[in-house]
């Protein structure tokens, strides 16, 4: 049984393998062609395959031999019943010994599964296993000391006002992602932040979110709260936030618009019209079409991002007056207009380039 697990244990990390490839190909499929990676990615997942059919063909041995150990195993318990009757026919019965005989041409079958399905039970408590390693391994963002959070007013933030003192922070604990930044932003302001690659515009998102929690001595505060001793899940929930890449859910356009089914057709229908999207979506099947690959273009994506997020703004305790943007509309030339149009609120936006924020009412580099 040991063999046969292992083997089934390759199979499966073989399999995960071949299936994560086709998932990122997909995913990038316009990537690669721009770039005519094609017959690369072919060639990574030809020698995907192959790799996990090698497994797979030792798995088939293993059964192939499992079967032939058990049927010669049943054989030999055949001959020993076989040769008992005969030997012992004036004292055994004729019908027991041939509901035995009966009864030992499914026990090989049923041998051969019972191992296959408890070598398969093994294997799944083994995911189970590692599974829970990983939520022991990980910390939870609460942790064990932080001070008791501050009550938050129903309708914060209502003004969208940031300060921002001696701000840094590290993903590592060691080396500064961030450090010394310091930022105001007025109540109703369009803040543009630029820089190159890897100077931390993304870090500086995250940090106000919390997910890269800052080092001591930092001051975050939004209209008047400290966002370090509230509560982080009530944070998300107040500040509408923009990523580089939006999320889809598998459904239809009405769920991937309005995924808590907050907001009526009216409403979905002129969030999707301030971003000119609507003409779109109703040519094309309308709310209930199925979101897939191709129903929006990739710049048409980011403006259905965008839309959530006026969406989102609206139903916010504080009315959305906080709006953070990393690269969201990247593949969108006219994203001030975008923006004056759809929130009129505080953004804090992360451009691509320093074109890109040029009309905002202030770009900090």
């Amino acid at each position: 049984m040991n063999p046969f697990r292992t083997i089934f244990e390759l199979h499966s990390n073989h399999a995960y393998a071949k299936s994560g490839q086709f998932l990122e190909t997909i995913s990038g499929l316009a990537t690669l062609r721009a770039h005519a990676h094609t017959p690369a990615s072919l060639r990574t997942t030809h020698g995907l395959i192959d790799r996990s059919q090698k497994p797979f063909y030792l798995l088939i041995m293993v059964q192939q031999w499992l079967t032939l150990v058990l049927d010669l195993t049943v054989m030999g318990l055949a001959l020993l019943v076989t040769g008992l009757a005969v030997r012992l026919r004036a004292d055994v019965s004729v019908g027991l010994a041939g509901v035995s005989l009966v009864q030992l041409i499914s026990l090989a079958e049923t041998l051969k599964l019972l191992i296959q399905f408890w070598t398969s039970l093994e294997t799944s408590l083994g995911a189970v296993a590692r599974i829970k390693s990983f939520a022991a391994s990980t910390p939870p963002e609460e942790r064990e000391g932080d001070e008791p959070f501050v009550a938050v007013p129903a309708g914060w933030p209502a003004r969208g006002q940031v300060e921002i003192e001696n701000l840094a922070a590290s993903y590592d604990g060691e080396v500064n992602a961030i450090e010394g930044v310091e930022l105001s932003i007025a109540p109703g302001q369009k803040v543009g932040v630029c820089g190159r690659t890897g100077s931390g515009k993304s870090t500086l998102l995250l940090t106000l979110l919390r997910l890269v929690e800052p080092k001591a001595g930092t001051e975050l505060v939004i209209d008047g709260v400290n966002v370090l001793v509230m509560s982080r899940e009530t944070l998300r929930q107040r500040v509408v936030a923009l990523s580089q890449e939006g999320f889809v859910l598998p459904g239809s356009v009405r769920l991937n618009v309005d995924p808590f089914e907050a907001h009526s057709d009216t409403e979905i229908e002129d969030a999707l019209r301030s971003v000119g999207l609507w003409e779109v979506i109703d040519e094309r099947g309308g709310l209930e079409k199925e979101f897939e690959e191709g129903v929006l273009s990739h710049g048409q994506r980011q403006l259905f991002f965008v839309a959530r997020a006026v969406l989102r703004a609206s139903s916010t305790d504080g009315g959305g007056k906080l709006v953070l943007m990393d690269e969201a509309t990247s593949r969108y030339a006219y994203c001030y207009t975008l923006f004056c149009c759809a929130f009129r609120r505080s953004i804090l936006i992360l451009p691509p380039i320093a074109s890109t924020a040029t009309p905002s009412q202030r770009s900090k580099r």
